[in-house]
This record gives structure tokens, C-alpha cells and sequence, in this order.
């Protein structure tokens, strides 16, 4: 064995120190109420030593006391300083941690690291992470994750991504990226696997800011899907039609609103209620939501005494989406 190697497995060695405390742990030594000989002991400590060590080496550390003053000081080794007195966990080594890495990572802002990258991207190659593909939490782990997520927590995060989006180069590279051919032929055929394997909930189209001429409220206003864009063209261009209004809020027996698409004014003085749906949903069972739902627009316009329609691209809206 080479000259200044220590083998493996040899037990470090307290170093040197007079038989009298430091002066700068008598007073801590008295104020725990611990002996000079059995705050050194090493081996198997009376009950309640390692405690005493921690909060007295950490009394030292909360005040400034570097770790090499902190062996002269105590007379301890530096890994028992580290290990036996979990000081490397007090508040003060986790500030001194923090701020270095802070310091450490502004000094390498903007460079890149390439040594991180190839040995994340080797272990990925290797299979390394293979377990946690397909993984699913369990009830206690979601518990837990969704405990932590206090409001505290989620206005950091959200203050954290508004003051990167407020960033030109973190904003413009996401925006670049999402908007490449690329990532929109990826999210066309993802969301046309989506409709295909659930047409109920994913085949509802865009819905769109949209102009009327004659509409009640604002000529400009918002409509949920391209079927209702669709309907607001019939609409516009039937001479029948004087006016109409965009969901109509209704009061029902039990307290609650029934919001149909349109109320339609026509020309002879009277009106209608019109739900715009996909042709789809006419096939549902009536014990499905939509089903109850359309159910419940058929029983209001027979309480207020108007026709009521429902329109599908293979009827009204045949031609004009």
C-alpha cells in the first residue's frame, strides 16, 4: 500500500486534544449539562448523547463556525461531525448548501452540460428508467403528492412560469417549438386517434369568436363548437329569421338554469328553442347526460310553449360547416 493511502475499512482516529475542553465549548458543554470525556466517547454513547452532540455542533455551525474550527473546537473527526451529530442536516448546512448551488448555478447560466446530458442519455439507452414507464401511482402516493400541493405552493409555481414566459428566449423557443410542422403533424394524428377511439367526447370541433348581425346581445360573442358556428350561419341567412339569442338562461322548477343554444325570433311574430348537437348523439341512450339533458330542453320549451329543434350537420347544418 502507498504512502499516505488509508485501506478501506480502517476506522478513522480521533484527533489529538488536551484533556481540557476549548473554551469555546465549556459553556455549551455546561449549559447541556454533558462531561467533556463522555461528549468525546467513542463507540457505543450513554442514551441521549448523539442528541446533545447535534444540538451543540449545530449551535456551532448556526454561528459561522467552519468545519475544520469546528474539529479544533470539539475534538471530534470531521466524519463524526458529519455522521454522528447530523449536523450536515441542520438548518444552517442546508442554507449553506442552498446558497452555494445558487451561486454555482448562476456562475453557469446559459452553458451547457454536455457531462449530465450524455449520462442521462446513456442510462435511458441502457434501460435504467425502464421501471418507471407505464408506471402508476398508488392511492397513498397521489395522497400524498396531492397534501403537498398546498396554495402556497402552487402561487410559487405559477409566479415562477409567469416570470419565464415574461422571458423573450424561454417564450420564444416553446412557441417555435410547438408551432413547427412537426409538432402539429404530431398533435393532428394524436387528436384524430383520440376521436376515432372516443368520438363522444373528443369530436365537438372549435369553437370560435363569431359575428351576428342579428343577434340580441353583442354582435361579436363566442360559441362552443363549429356546429354552432355552423347554426349561426343558418341563421344569419334565413330571411325567416328576425333575431336570436345565444343561450337563453331558463329557470327551472327546482331552482336550477337550463341554458338551450338559441332562442329564435322569427318573422311571424313567433319563437323557437334550437339545440345544435353532433347527429351522434341522437343514437345515445336516454339514460346517458345528453340524452336527459335534451330531454330537459323538450320539457321547458313545452312549459314555455315553443316548438323546439334540434339540428345536426345532417339536416340544418347540412352545407354549412
Amino acid at each position: 500500500m502507498g504512502q499516505g493511502k488509508v485501506k478501506r475499512g480502517t476506522p478513522l482516529l480521533m484527533p489529538p486534544t488536551p484533556q481540557d475542553p476549548h473554551p469555546l465549548l465549556t459553556p455549551l458543554l455546561t449549559e447541556y449539562g454533558v462531561s467533556y470525556a463522555d461528549f468525546r466517547k467513542v463507540g457505543r454513547v450513554p442514551r441521549g448523547l448523539v442528541e446533545v452532540r447535534s444540538a451543540i455542533v449545530t449551535r456551532l455551525h448556526e454561528s459561522g463556525m467552519a468545519w475544520a474550527a469546528m474539529v479544533e473546537v470539539t475534538g471530534l473527526s470531521n466524519g463524526s461531525i458529519q455522521r454522528l451529530t447530523r449536523a450536515k442536516g441542520c438548518p444552517a448546512a442546508k442554507k449553506n448548501r442552498a446558497e452555494n448551488a445558487a451561486r454555482v448555478g448562476h456562475a453557469c447560466k446559459g452553458k451547457a452540460k454536455p457531462a449530465l446530458s450524455a449520462s442521462l442519455k446513456s442510462r435511458w439507452a441502457r434501460g435504467d428508467f425502464n421501471h418507471l414507464r407505464g408506471r402508476v401511482r398508488t392511492p397513498e402516493e397521489r395522497s400524498r403528492l396531492q397534501s403537498t400541493w398546498t396554495p402556497e405552493r402552487r402561487q410559487h409555481h405559477s409566479e415562477i412560469r409567469r416570470l419565464l414566459w415574461a422571458t423573450p428566449a424561454y417564450r420564444n423557443g416553446l412557441v417555435s417549438f410547438h408551432r413547427s410542422p412537426e409538432q402539429r403533424v404530431l398533435r393532428s394524428h394524436a387528436q384524430s386517434a383520440r376521436m376515432l377511439s372516443d368520438p363522444e367526447k373528443w369530436t365537438w370541433g372549435r369553437g370560435a369568436s363569431i359575428t351576428g348581425a342579428k343577434h340580441q346581445g353583442p354582435s361579436t360573442f363566442w360559441v362552443r363548437s363549429s356546429h354552432e358556428v355552423a347554426a349561426v350561419r343558418v341563421l344569419e341567412a334565413d330571411p325567416e329569421v328576425v333575431a336570436y339569442l345565444y343561450e337563453p338562461r331558463f329557470t327551472l322548477a327546482d331552482g336550477t338554469f337550463a341554458m338551450p343554444d338559441f332562442k329564435v325570433f322569427l318573422r311571424d311574430g313567433t319563437a323557437k328553442l334550437v339545440e345544435v348537437k353532433a347527429a351522434w348523439v341522437l343514437s345515445l341512450p336516454t339514460s346517458h347526460r345528453k340524452a336527459i339533458r335534451l330531454a330537459v330542453y323538450r320539457e321547458l320549451a313545452q312549459a314555455e310553449g315553443l316548438p323546439f329543434e334540434v339540428w345536426t350537420e345532417k339536416d340544418a347544418l347540412h352545407g354549412y360547416l
